[in-house]
């Protein structure tokens, strides 16, 4: 073989393992939330509890929206879910979609996790810790066996059998906030792990339902929110000489009249997005955190007393989002999509190039050698 072809096939083989290494900088999907389950003392072991003893399981999550400082976050349950109504956003109802095991808000033991927002003002009641900034949290959790008792709608009290229907773990928006994407469901079954030796508690075969009332105060603070308004019908109501401005990340509310000894309830429209409850200084000012989440435009402040009066609203504007998305810069080595095609087509033409000159070199040098 000619010298000249040789390094035109060798040039030629370059130029396809570049065209064919060429990267395209595909925007990444965003993950959808999930669960995993293990035993405590026996991480081997996945998606099961024991089926006459009491169970400690580690719950874990990734891929969960964190909203910093933002009211509330997840609550983490165990129990039985319809499949295609169960989600609160979806319209889903406790007791008739979706039946769990309760656990005393005032004094919690771990059948139920509430893990908050960072830096959520409902954080002193986080038994299950912070979601962190990276949709990721962890922690322990009760299953106390494979039968227990819920309310029905009507309050009457229906067991559930989790041997015989399928039951496990969900995961939705916590103190009234419905977020679609916070909502899983992790299915858990049962079956033998420990033994009477192993000194486990037994589980509840019929674990009572929460009888008890529920409580008005925790940590000093409403332990309910109020029901929103619809946002429609906020131009029918006072708004209560109600003022809202805007600062860097907070959002200062004058509420006129208010009492320094009660707190208020303040909700951001258009969601509604409920941003927690507030005790106002002697003037009536309070500060609210603006949450990560909301966008930039148009809004209104909406205050409500302990006992879900509406007090009155103010509207407010956002000139940007009070926390930006990031902007990933674009790796200079990297080719994007609509690019990638492009480069790819311009190699190819320049090795049919290469190839036309290196068959006319050789044909060249073929006859110089014949007619010597």
């Amino acid at each position: 073989m000619a010298p000249v072809l040789r390094a035109f096939l060798a040039l030629a083989a370059s130029l396809v393992i570049v065209a064919a290494s060429v990267g395209f900088d595909t925007p990444a999907a965003q993950a959808a939330p999930r669960v995993s389950i293990t035993v405590k003392d026996k991480p081997s072991l996945s998606g099961v509890a024991d089926s006459t003893y009491l169970t400690e399981v580690t719950v874990s999550g990734s891929g969960f929206q964190s909203v910093q400082n933002g009211f509330g976050g997840i609550y983490v349950l165990f129990g039985w879910a319809n499949p295609s109504t169960w989600k609160p956003s979806a319209g889903g109802r406790t007791g008739s979609d979706y039946r769990y095991v309760y656990d005393d808000e005032t004094n919690p033991v771990g059948y139920q996790l509430f893990v908050s927002f960072p830096g959520s003002s409902t954080g002193y009641a986080n038994n299950g810790g912070y979601l962190k900034a990276n949709g990721t949290f962890s922690a322990t959790m009760k299953i106390p066996g494979p039968v227990f008792e819920a309310y029905n709608r009507s309050g009457a009290v229906t067991s559930v059998d989790c041997v015989k229907t399928q039951c496990g773990i969900m995961t939705i928006g916590a103190h009234g906030i419905v977020n679609a994407k916070n909502e899983t469901f992790t299915p858990l079954s049962f079956q033998k792990i420990y033994s009477a030796a192993d000194g486990r508690p037994s589980a509840q075969a019929a674990a009572a339902p929460n009888t008890a009332v529920a409580p008005t105060i925790i940590g000093g603070r409403p332990a309910t929110i109020p029901v929103a308004v619809d946002e429609a019908k906020l131009d029918e109501e006072s708004s209560g000489d109600v003022a809202a401005a805007v600062g860097e990340t907070r959002l200062t509310v004058t509420v006129p009249g208010a009492d320094p000894d009660s707190w208020v309830g303040v909700y951001l429209y258009s969601e509604p997005l409920f941003a927690g409850w507030f005790k106002p200084n002697s003037e009536g000012v309070i500060d609210v955190d603006l949450p990560a989440n909301l966008a930039a435009g148009e809004h209104r402040a909406v205050v409500y007393g302990t006992t879900g009066g509406l007090m009155g609203w103010a509207p407010f504007e956002l000139a940007s989002a009070a926390t930006p998305e990031p902007v990933a810069a674009t790796p200079a080595a990297a080719v994007s999509t609509d690019d990638g095609p492009l480069l790819i087509a311009a190699i190819v033409v320049g090795i049919l190039a290469l190839a036309a000159i290196a068959l006319l070199v050789v044909a060249v040098l073929r006859r110089r050698r014949l007619s010597a």
